[in-house]
């Protein structure tokens, strides 16, 4: 097995030891990494409906990206996404890439993967963020750039980017929007970086690049000129340097059906 096809995987005091024990498969492996592993892969509160989904409790990184970038919450209702981390865990532990790279994408989309998308391997290879599919051997023949080419739709505020990958539907969206508006006034938790929200077994997340602080009527606004655009049983979107008092810095900000990314 090959190095970047491994999890680091460390869920829990038995998941360490099983990380342990893959990650001294890799050749020339030196350390199990840690910072940032935890024992919780869920946190529900009576404070904040649904629960927030914690990757990087399983490894410190996926696919050769950082885990804490798909750290997310969702609601209103979360069984599907506790459901989904927890084979998640099972697959990490099979240590089957295959079936890592399936359970990830599933539990980035709260559980709301279809059978059709599960077996079709060039489709989760085009969900992949980045570079991350270059890190699955089974990815190498296929070309995840052609669905990524981005245009610019330029009758926004945002100048939001559509892309064909990491697609929600537009009922999902208009359900995210909406539920944004419960609690207007409230900030964002500094982590994780994302919101999503799961309906009808479709899921929708508003993601941010960086930490910033701003409220949900913000993100509400961000929504609503994204639906204004785009058709989202289409494309996501993604706006560049849209979020921070820091132009240059300024954080992306992406919605798609997944708490990371869009292109």
């Amino acid at each position: 097995m090959s190095g970047k096809k491994v999890v680091q995987a460390a869920a829990s005091v038995a998941g360490v030891a099983i990380g342990i024990a893959l990650y001294n498969q890799l050749p020339g492996a030196r350390a199990l990494p840690t910072a940032g592993v935890g024992p919780s892969l869920f946190q529900e509160s009576s404070e904040v409906p649904g629960a927030f989904i914690y990757l990087s409790s399983v490894s410190p990184t996926i696919f050769g990206a950082p885990a804490t970038d798909f750290d997310y919450h969702v609601s209103p209702e979360p069984a599907m996404a506790i459901e989904a981390i927890q084979s998640y865990v099972s697959a990490v532990s099979s240590a089957v890439t295959d079936d890592v790279l399936t359970t990830f994408l599933n539990v980035t989309m709260a559980g709301t993967m279809t059978a059709e998308q599960a077996v079709d391997l060039h489709w989760k290879c085009n969900e992949l963020s980045g570079d991350m599919a270059a890190s699955v051997d089974s990815c190498a023949s296929f070309n995840t750039v052609d669905k990524r080419a981005v245009d610019i739709e330029e009758r926004s505020r945002w100048n939001w980017m559509r892309s064909a990958s990491h697609v929600a539907n537009q009922g999902a969206v208009q359900i995210l929007y909406g539920a944004l508006g419960n609690a207007a006034y409230a900030n964002f938790p500094s982590s994780p970086r994302s919101w999503c929200n799961n309906a009808d077994g479709s899921n929708a997340c508003i993601s941010w690049s960086a930490v910033e602080t701003f409220t949900h009527y913000f993100a509400q606004q961000m929504v609503s000129d994204a639906l204004s655009v785009t058709d989202f049983n289409r494309w996501s979107v993604q706006a560049q340097r849209i979020l921070g008092s820091r132009k240059r810095a300024a954080a992306d900000v992406c919605i798609s059906n997944r708490a990371d990314g869009c292109t």
